[in-house]
């Protein structure tokens, strides 16, 4: 059973700490299968408070990958991309024009990392986390960066160390 959550906006900095887990008056919270859903799901807003379940034990982990993510773009610093990503890791994307574009994702860190800083918001639509294998989906919002775009991350937990493995964006205009 899931437990959906409204506005669940957030920058990297905006939390050291666990996260957003309340915001609207709305909980945020996991299934027993590791899956977290924020935002405008469905037709419904209302929250199911005698269904909320733990989270994974993963997914502090997983979310500060995330957040290193973000955090890469907001603070013009490329080693928190290296953090996040695995060295080997490739990026698929499809631009607002329709354009494919697939590389080698560490190709972009110097660029993502200029100044000034992107200004990325980011919203987590979901979170998924089956053994040492999650994905995340990501609604990535920027002026820099020419609007908004949906990310899908792959991440693998390897040496118990979460590492960003791939990702497929789109722009939202699309």
């Amino acid at each position: 059973m899931l437990v959906y959550g409204k506005d669940c906006d957030f920058s990297a900095r905006e939390a050291a700490g666990d996260g957003p887990r309340q915001r609207g008056g709305h909980r945020i919270a996991s299934s027993s299968v590791g899956t977290i859903l924020c935002g405008d799901i469905g037709t419904s807003n209302k929250t199911s408070e005698a269904t909320m379940t733990a989270r994974t034990d993963d997914y502090d982990a997983i979310v500060r990958v995330m957040r290193l993510y973000i955090d890469g773009f907001n603070d013009n610093d490329v080693s928190k991309f290296r953090q996040a990503f695995d060295e080997d890791a490739w990026i698929f994307y499809i631009d607002a024009d329709g354009a494919l574009h697939k590389h080698r994702i560490s190709e972009d860190f110097e660029r993502w990392a200029a100044p000034p800083s992107w200004g990325v918001v980011g919203r987590f639509v979901s979170v998924t986390q089956v053994g040492d294998a999650a994905a995340v989906q990501l609604s990535f919002d920027s002026q820099q960066s020419g609007g908004g775009w949906i990310d899908f991350h792959n991440l693998l937990k390897v040496n118990g160390v979460w590492k960003i493995t791939n990702k497929t964006a789109t722009h939202s205009s699309r």
